[in-house]
Formats: structure tokens, sequence, C-alpha cells
């Protein structure tokens, strides 16, 4: 099994990839898809619990909530890291009995 990539490289990778399809602010309906939030009413509940995983705000005028493209590529990056354990083991969130925050993988177009 390959070595897992540094969380850095992989979050650049990321990060550059989503910039040139967003721009440095992702708008609403990528943002969702890329938390892995399956409804807008799934992720207005996260909003009001505040358990998204990322920092998220309103822009005047705008409807719907934005986040820095950094910010998701970051969070990405460490869910993929996180998950992955040398000699083929179980996610450690999974292995500790925790429930992941999110249930649904971004797809790319």
């Amino acid at each position: 099994m390959a070595a897992p990539e540094p969380t850095g490289t992989l979050e650049a990778q990321l990060e550059q990839q989503l910039v040139e399809r967003h721009g440095v602010l992702m708008p609403p309906a990528p943002l969702l898809q890329s938390l892995g939030y399956a409804s807008t009413a799934a992720f207005s509940q996260a909003v009001a619990r505040d358990t998204v995983p990322v920092p998220v705000f309103k822009i005047a005028h705008r409807r719907g909530y934005f986040a820095l493209t950094r910010d998701v590529a970051l969070w990405l990056a460490r869910l993929r890291q996180a998950a992955t354990v040398p000699g083929g083991g179980r996610d450690p969130d999974a292995a500790a009995g925790h429930e992941p925050r999110c249930h649904q993988v971004a797809r790319a177009p």
C-alpha cells in the first residue's frame, strides 16, 4: 500500500482544483455538495446546530452561505488523511465508534 500523501500537498492540489472551478469564494450549491450535505435542509439544520465543519458566512444581498475555498480544501484533505491508516486499518473515528460528520463524498462534475 502506498504511503499517505502529506496533507499539505493534498490540500494544495484540492485547493487549486476547487479554486479553478469555483474561485476563492465557494458559492452555496458547490459548498453543500463539497461538504456532503444531501439537501439544503440538511445544511440549514447543520448551520442551526453549529456543526458545519468549516467557517461559513452570509454576504449582503446574496442568498445562502459562502465559505472560503481554502477552508473546504483543508477540511477535505484532513478527512482524507485521517481515513488513511498504515496497514489497511479502519478510519480512526469509525474504530472509536464516532459517527462521521457527513455521509456523502463530493463528486467531480
